[in-house]
């Protein structure tokens, strides 16, 4: 998440989001986006082939963008 865009009480909200993630999910979701790691990176650290991470990472960012949806109108 891109602090210099996202006010802090903003940021904790997309955070608090990805919580909610299904478990699965938000393992690769917050190691993709929160601690910036690679594909390859995380597929390692959680034992998954790259092809299964990259599911888990566009499946949660569909299912964040739903979810913060009307937040991200107020920045515009």
């Amino acid at each position: 998440v891109d602090k210099s865009l996202v006010s802090n009480e903003n940021c904790q909200y997309i955070r608090d989001m990805m919580d909610g993630l299904k478990d699965f999910w938000r393992r690769s979701v917050r190691r993709y986006f929160i601690e910036e790691r690679s594909i390859p990176e995380i597929s390692r650290a959680l034992g998954i082939t790259e092809e299964v991470c990259r599911s888990r990472v566009s499946r949660a960012r569909k299912c964040l963008k739903e979810k913060l949806r009307g937040k991200w109108e107020q920045f515009q």
